[in-house]
């Protein structure tokens, strides 16, 4: 099951074109800079992908 999910995922990421990227990933970044708790955050742990992870 996680397989299949993680199959779906890459391939619909695949999919995407660099602006579509690009224009998710500064959305996400507003909404995450406008969250309270991010905001009240003293640290934050965070995941670097690699090879293509997202």
């Amino acid at each position: 099951m996680k397989a299949d999910l993680r199959a779906e995922v890459l391939t619909r990421r695949a999919k995407l074109t660099p602006e579509v990227i690009a224009a998710r990933s500064a959305a996400l970044t507003r909404r995450l800079l406008e969250f309270p708790a991010w905001r009240r955050a003293r640290g934050v742990a965070a995941f670097v992908g690699v090879g293509g992870e997202p």
